[in-house]
């Protein structure tokens, strides 16, 4: 979907798991988000 011009954006659930968010665990979303991002780059 990235390589489609007319796709602005993607998001989903995978990025990030449920204990985390419920754990509040923002150092660990912070490096899985930036993860994706840089697995999207390539």
């Amino acid at each position: 979907y990235l390589a489609l011009k007319s796709v602005l954006c993607i998001g989903g659930s995978w990025l990030v798991p449920a204990d985390a968010l419920e754990a509040g665990d923002y150092d660990r979303i912070t490096k899985l988000a930036r993860e994706a991002v840089e697995g999207a780059k390539q």
